[in-house]
């Protein structure tokens, strides 16, 4: 009788992984000429210990300024606090998705960008496919299996915002952004009352 082979231990763990997706996220942003910081440690601002963030990129863009007639040209950093989600099974997830209030949407969008108070150049960012001018849908719930993934990410990405943007002194102008992405890996799930099962399957990484 045949012996029984012993489980690729290497293979279940890599498997299991969310490094791959990490990698090929770091990847992309390298070539785009972003700076890649990958797993970087912060201190957690409630129990004070250490822990670490996916990834951190950033990248530095000329802008123009105007001011008493005088044009010049500035910078401004771009950072992203990037958290990878890659969901197995014990991460299978749910969520209620809901449509996006755009009118609140253009609210916060007037009062955390360059156009200041200007309401007419809201088309420019349309124009632009600012993100939060989009009409898709958003995250209003989530519940999962055995693991919450969303509520982790969120925690991670901001918490390490915080605590990088004491930090460097190095440049006057930037902007930060918390991001999350997701490999749903056939285990993502979103609500849907007119779907005969109640739900859908998330098929495209988010």
């Amino acid at each position: 009788m045949p012996k029984k082979q012993p489980e690729n231990k290497a293979s279940k763990i890599i498997n299991k992984s969310g490094n791959k997706l990490l990698l090929q996220t770091a990847k992309f942003f390298e070539e785009k000429l972003w700076d890649v910081n990958v797993a970087p440690y912060y201190l957690d601002p409630i129990t004070g210990k250490p822990r670490e963030i996916d990834i951190i990129v950033k990248k530095k863009f000329p802008v123009s300024a105007g001011r008493n007639g005088i044009e010049r040209v500035e910078e401004v950093t771009i950072r992203l606090f990037i958290e990878c989600k890659y969901l197995n099974e014990e991460a299978t997830t749910v969520l209620w998705l809901r449509d996006k209030n755009l009118n609140e949407a253009k609210k916060l969008v007037i009062n955390n960008s360059v156009i200041g108070n200007d309401e007419t150049k809201i088309p420019i960012l349309t124009d632009c496919k600012h993100h939060q001018l989009n009409e898709n849908k958003v995250i209003k719930l989530s519940a999962y299996a055995d693991n919450d993934p969303i509520s982790s990410a969120i925690g991670s990405t901001l918490n390490s915002l915080a605590f990088f943007r004491k930090q460097y002194t190095d440049y006057s102008y930037y902007v930060d952004f918390p991001i999350i992405i997701i490999d749903p890996n056939g285990n993502l799930f979103a609500e849907n009352s007119s779907n005969q099962n109640g739900y859908e399957q998330v098929n495209e990484p988010l």
